[in-house]
């Protein structure tokens, strides 16, 4: 009988980890891809427990709760034709800017379409469009920082088994 030996995966350097995907050119979307050099795109994602990111969602939180209070949500008085026209699709748009704030911090492999061949630098307003153009770029990410959270927590508890 052999001993099997277990090679766990590196802690993500700095709470951040690059992802990486390939364009499917028959649909039109991005799917995660293991080899960064055959990438088309490569984000790097922090970890969901960054202190800002954190914060910052509680006040989402706490913003969109405010409006479903105004408008009488979970109560028996709660009626949608009475809404009028206001619009209440504000929390998504709230994640994403979050999410270009303060989950993903880089990129490699965009350009914009008026210089082509370029490297476009990363800032959240170009983020933001990348994320509307790819949504399901926002649920990798969030997938993503929050498995770099969990494997901080574990390399956590493991270290206090330790001592």
């Amino acid at each position: 009988m052999a001993i099997t030996l277990k090679k766990k995966p590196e802690l993500d350097l700095h709470g951040t980890r690059w992802v990486h995907f390939k364009l499917d050119k028959e649909t039109g979307r991005l799917a995660p891809h293991p080899v960064e050099e055959e990438a088309d795109l490569s984000l790097l994602v922090a970890s969901i427990m960054n202190p800002l990111y954190q914060s910052h969602l509680a006040l989402i939180k706490r913003h969109i709760a405010c409006i479903d209070m105004a408008a009488g949500v979970g109560t028996r008085d709660f009626d949608p034709a009475a809404l009028g026209e206001v619009a209440y699709d504000e929390q998504g748009r709230l994640l994403v800017v979050l999410a270009t704030e303060q989950l993903i911090k880089d990129w490699k492999g965009v350009q914009e379409a008026e210089e082509p061949g370029v490297p476009a630098e990363y800032t959240p307003a170009r983020c933001q469009v990348l994320l509307n153009d790819y949504p399901e770029l926002y649920l990798h990410a969030m997938r993503t920082g929050n498995d770099i959270a969990e494997r901080i927590e574990q390399h956590a508890q493991e270290t206090v088994g330790k001592s």
